[in-house]
């Protein structure tokens, strides 16, 4: 008899722990994180706006803080190959709740990403640019001298590779650190 009530109250308590995990799956969220658009086109738009880097911003801690310990749920993904939306069901079925079209999301987080690793490394290259520039003064050989010059010209075609905007920039970079976190890459 005592087997039998160990094995129910197991079995009580993994059902209230799936009620539970069900629950915050499916829920209702309170509160509308997307950024709000004029028109369908301004969705689609390949530039993002600042309002949808506050928002995207916001969303992703706020998923983060929810869900990152769940496995398999509460990972941000941004692969630029599949359907981001059907990489993470879980992830798009909340985005929806929260007012965001999750391709759109998943496209801002994207963006924001290649935003911010151009941002590292161009700075990386304009140091590395004034390393050989430096160079020349000391260098006693003209040969190097000629060499450190050509090499820092062709750093400078190296800068903003994927041609991001100056607005772009200007909005990333007060919050470069905040994205890094969510966004990480090589780039520091």
């Amino acid at each position: 008899m005592e087997k039998v009530n160990k094995q129910v109250i197991y079995a009580t308590i993994f059902l209230i722990g799936l009620a539970i995990f069900l629950y915050q799956s499916f829920k209702v969220e309170p509160e509308i994180l997307a950024p709000t658009y004029a028109s369908i086109e301004a969705q689609k738009s390949q530039n993002i706006t600042a309002e949808e880097l506050r928002a995207f911003l916001k969303t992703s801690i706020i998923y983060k803080e929810r869900y990152s310990k769940i496995p398999f749920n509460g990972n941000l993904s941004y692969s630029t190959q599949d359907s981001l939306a059907d990489l993470n069901p879980f992830m798009s079925r909340w985005l929806e709740r929260s007012g965001w079209s999750a391709e759109r999301y998943f496209y801002v987080g994207a963006r924001l990403k290649i935003i911010k690793d151009t941002i590292y490394r161009d700075k990386e290259i304009k140091k590395l640019q004034a390393l050989m520039l430096d160079g020349i003064s000391v260098a006693n050989n003209a040969d190097l001298q000629r060499t450190l010059r050509n090499l820092a010209k062709e750093q400078e075609q190296a800068l903003n590779i994927e041609k991001i905007s100056q607005e772009e920039r200007e909005m990333v970079e007060p919050e470069i650190e905040t994205i890094q976190k969510l966004l990480p890459s090589y780039f520091n």
